[in-house]
């Protein structure tokens, strides 16, 4: 739920399913945990493009 939040998002949950020690400790754990990278970026290729390593004659 902690991620919810740093979102954006309001929660709504209910009191006989709330646990604040849990959330602390995932609040916890996303402080420490670093920002995930970016997937590496992909290179557009039209499709009437050869594939790589090709040559023309």
């Amino acid at each position: 739920m902690p991620w919810l939040h740093k979102a954006g998002y309001m929660v709504h949950i209910t009191d006989d399913v709330w646990d604040s020690a849990a959330y602390t400790d995932a609040a916890t754990a996303m402080r420490n945990q670093s920002a995930p990278a970016p997937p590496p970026a992909v290179a557009a290729v039209r499709t009437t493009d050869p594939p790589p390593g090709t040559r023309r004659r």
